[in-house]
């Protein structure tokens, strides 16, 4: 079915891309909701576009999620070919342009923001400052003023003006709760993924920080007549991935952590909305910025580049999809921003051989965990060449090791530990054609006396709270299971 209208010109079929296609990363699946149910809406030639340029893709496929009903392009730029498009730059876009004319335009909506946040004072980052016109007008408020730009001349250009401006994605910047106000004029619809976009601008935020957006509306009239009369020059538009309404933007604002509190018409682009969003406070045991809080509350700590779908997902880097930003080898001096009992399952995979202080995680852990909830941690095993060879492991497991994150381990001594973890079961993952049919216990004796026997130990742990007494006598032997893999 067409959605206002459009062409249905290509099948769900793999495209036959051109060479010049390669600059385009596909999307998988839905950048906001990541289903997989999508129809096609069009294809155009973007050719005549001003930006365009040969090395890059002369047309552009428009897909709309059947799930949650978002309409975007099939896939986004690679940096190289986003560097070219960016080095098309419009007049307007120079910094300082027309700065004049802008200082009006931009008075306005700094007003606005003004007189809901009651306050002039404050940290305020632009993002996508572009010619940096809301950055120059917001001074003059009395705004500390923070931009962040993909161009290199244009952050060069505004660091020569005094301020403070970076040369990164917003996803990036790790200023958390520095902000009063974050302004994504014109920007959320150029940037791959704007959920999580929205998500890590909500964690910048501080408690009640406002958000401004503008974005073109597509379920406007105006929207509609251009289409119908094949002159929408959106569809074209190639630093563009996605098109908005405002039921998906305000749904996409509420799930990021935001309550919108203001609508508006842009007298600068057609068709345009402009939004500003207050950034409420978070569920109980969530960071602000997650939209994971629904149902059992599961984290999965250093994930890295394993995004878990219906996970909160933590990393001490700010990658695609992370969640939650926190050093995990930090917790001593800063706790998890989670609250007390709130955590119903955690997942470390492959993260714990690479941490310093490893009871400090778990005692921190305890703190946040419900009482009965578990964790499964995946290393690799202490006999194994994969436990040494990278230089960022720092120490190696083996079987009795996970029984020092509980209390009984510690009848002779008492190291400040303050958790408790019951290790239930250890899974021994070794080579199928090797050991398929070896009885396990003489697996077990190979695992104790040669190197390279165990690929993984996987271990299941359960939190017992209160704390044990450190009496030995408590000390649970956990359950030894042998898997082929």
């Amino acid at each position: 079915m067409n959605l206002l209208g459009l062409n249905s010109d290509w099948s769900l079929e793999p495209l036959k891309h051109t060479m010049n296609d390669a600059a385009r990363i596909a999307y998988e699946s839905c950048p906001v909701c990541d289903s997989s149910a999508l129809s096609n809406l069009r294809t155009v030639d973007c050719q005549g576009y001003c930006n365009y340029r040969p090395e890059l893709p002369s047309s552009m496929h428009w897909r709309r999620c059947d799930e949650c009903a978002h309409v975007f392009t099939d896939g986004y730029f690679s940096t190289a070919a986003r560097d070219i498009l960016l080095s098309g730059k419009h007049a307007s876009q120079q910094v300082g342009a027309d700065v004049e004319l802008n200082r009006k335009i931009w008075a306005r909506i700094v007003d606005e923001v003004t007189k809901l946040r009651d306050n002039a004072s404050g940290c305020w980052l632009d993002v996508g400052f572009g010619n940096g016109s809301l950055m120059f007008t917001a001074s003059e408020w009395g705004y500390e003023m923070v931009g962040i730009d993909l161009r290199p001349t244009h952050v060069d250009k505004m660091r020569t003006l005094g301020y403070e401006a970076h040369c990164i994605e917003l996803t990036e910047l790790a200023d958390r709760d520095r902000f009063d106000v974050i302004s994504m004029a014109d920007v959320l619809e150029h940037m791959p993924f704007p959920h999580a976009a929205l998500e890590h601008a909500c964690w910048l935020l501080r408690p009640g920080g406002l958000l401004f957006v503008s974005a073109p509306n597509a379920d406007t009239m105006v929207w509609k007549a251009l289409d119908q009369n094949d002159a929408n020059p959106y569809w074209a538009e190639m630093e563009h991935y996605h098109n908005f309404s405002r039921v998906n933007l305000y749904k996409m604002l509420g799930e990021c952590g935001f309550e919108p509190v203001s609508y508006g018409v842009s007298d600068r682009y057609r068709c345009a909305m402009e939004v500003v969003a207050r950034r409420r406070p978070a569920p109980a045991g969530v960071q602000p910025g997650s939209s994971k809080a629904v149902g059992p509350v599961k984290v999965n700590l250093g994930c890295g580049r394993n995004i878990l779908p219906g996970w909160v997902n933590l990393d001490f880097v700010p990658l695609p999809g992370v969640d939650v930003i926190a050093n995990l080898d930090g917790c001593t001096e800063e706790p998890l921003p989670f609250a007390d009992d709130t955590v119903d399952e955690f997942l470390l995979s492959h993260i714990l051989e690479h941490l310093v202080e490893p009871l400090a995680l778990f005692q921190e852990l305890h703190r946040i965990a419900k009482r009965e909830a578990r964790a499964v941690v995946r290393v690799p095993y202490g006999g194994s060449d994969d436990a040494f060879e990278d230089p960022t492991h720092v120490r190696q497991y083996f079987l009795n090791s996970f029984g020092y994150f509980s209390q009984p381990f510690y009848w002779r001594a008492d190291y400040g530990y303050c958790g408790d973890w019951i290790a239930e079961k250890i899974t021994l993952v070794v080579d199928k054609k090797e050991y398929e049919g070896m009885p396990a216990k003489k697996i077990l004796t190979r695992a104790h006396t040669l190197r390279n026997v165990v690929k993984e130990m996987v271990v299941e742990l359960v939190v017992v709270k209160p704390i044990r007494e450190p009496r030995r006598e408590l000390q649970v032997a956990p359950a030894i299971n042998i898997s082929l893999a």
